[in-house]
């Protein structure tokens, strides 16, 4: 059985209701398997922007009324940038749909360790996941 037919399988009550909503937000942190998540999204045929962070989006976000203009190009966004403003998000999309992923705590310290040390060149935005996660409590 190849990966994607995997994912479908394990996301067919997704694929059920894929085509009626209006938007899906995959809300778990990062190193949670939200790639696998953006990955199968787009798989049912859910257009999806994974880790959106850009300058625009951030200013967007935490501008505070939820509304992003990503989300005329996409139907679904996930990883940590989506997390802190998930009620204005559900406020600016009441339709919507929340999917958390969720990870062992330990190997998800391992794994955030891991992936911050190889983003080190990329400090930038490596600093806005960090403070985010902070922000959250969920690095103490």
């Amino acid at each position: 059985m190849l990966v994607s037919e995997r994912i479908e399988s394990r996301l067919g009550r997704i694929a059920v209701w894929a085509g009626a909503v209006v938007l899906s937000l995959g809300i778990g942190l990062s190193r949670t398997g939200t790639t696998s998540l953006a990955m199968a999204l787009e798989i049912l045929g859910i257009r999806t922007k994974h880790y959106p962070h850009d300058k625009e989006i951030q200013t967007e976000l935490f501008g505070g009324d939820g509304h992003l203009t990503v989300l005329r190009r996409y139907q679904a966004i996930t990883d940590i940038s989506v997390v802190p403003f998930f009620r204005q998000l559900d406020a600016a999309y009441p339709d919507s749909r929340f999917i958390l992923t969720t990870r062992d705590e330990d190997a998800w310290v391992g794994s955030l360790r891991r992936h911050l040390d190889d983003l080190g060149k990329h400090w930038d935005q490596s600093r806005l996941t960090v403070r985010v996660m902070l922000r959250l409590g969920a690095l103490d």
